[in-house]
């Protein structure tokens, strides 16, 4: 079975002379937004912004570890709540925490993870 033909076929093609230099630069900065450089200039020609798909696996990243933050928050809760001598265990997924301290220093690298995913996001856009 042939699959549906596009609504916009991209049959047409443009030349554009530049440079060595110039097509190399091009070509890392479409390898960079994870693009093929037609698509990267398409994009770019069009006035269109060039949304990296980079950027939004980041995005997921950031979102995967706030998931992870809420879990350690409320495994915290409930430690604070429910265990006055906090001797209580507990685990998500591998990790295991013996003590209070296990949880917040866990808590405060998913901080710092966070912020270093952000950062990089950050540079990338600007």
């Amino acid at each position: 079975m042939a699959r549906p033909k596009k609504e916009n076929p991209k049959t047409e093609k443009v030349r554009v002379a530049c440079s060595r230099d110039e097509k190399q630069e091009i070509e890392l900065k479409a390898k960079a937004y994870n693009m093929s450089v037609s698509q990267y200039l398409r994009q770019l020609g069009l006035g269109y912004p060039i949304k990296s798909k980079v950027d939004q696996m980041t995005l997921v990243q950031l979102a995967n570890l706030q998931a992870d933050l809420g879990r350690l928050g409320g495994l915290f809760k409930m430690w604070l709540v429910k265990n006055e001598d906090h001797k209580l265990t507990a685990s998500i997924g591998d990790r295991q925490y013996f003590t209070i301290d296990q949880l917040v220093d866990d808590i405060e690298e998913q901080q710092e993870e966070i912020q270093r995913i952000g950062k990089k996001l950050l540079d990338t856009l600007g």
